[in-house]
């Protein structure tokens, strides 16, 4: 396994992604423009990331989204399709989501740093 081969690899996938996540660029796509196996980037992916690619694309739609939100004068329907999401449901369901775990993240943090003086 070369470990150089796959930084470089996986620094080219992210750059594609951040390019390229409001197009609806599934694992299967994504392999087959690097040439690798969905499986092989699944793997690569939890790898680098501690997260699959579902995880780190939705992450990346969603942290788009909240930029245009505080941003533009967009609609939410409007921001839904610009991130890269077909229904709005489902945007809205992941940024609730997200916006859940935020939410948890900054109260255990919170409680961390009390507790422990950070």
């Amino acid at each position: 396994e070369d470990s150089s081969a796959d930084n470089t690899l996986f620094v080219s996938i992210i750059n594609y992604l951040h390019t390229h996540f409001s197009e609806n660029i599934s694992l299967e796509k994504l392999s087959q423009q690097f040439n690798f196996s969905p499986q092989y980037l699944s793997k690569l992916f939890y790898k680098n990331m501690n997260m699959n690619y579902k995880k780190y694309i939705t992450l990346l739609r969603i942290s788009s989204a909240e930029k245009l939100i505080k941003t533009t004068d967009l609609s939410f329907t409007d921001i839904c399709y610009k991130v890269g999401y077909n229904s709005y449901t489902s945007f809205l369901k992941a940024f609730k989501k997200m916006l859940i775990l935020s939410k948890i993240s900054v109260i255990i943090n919170t409680r961390l740093s009390i507790i422990y003086k950070i």
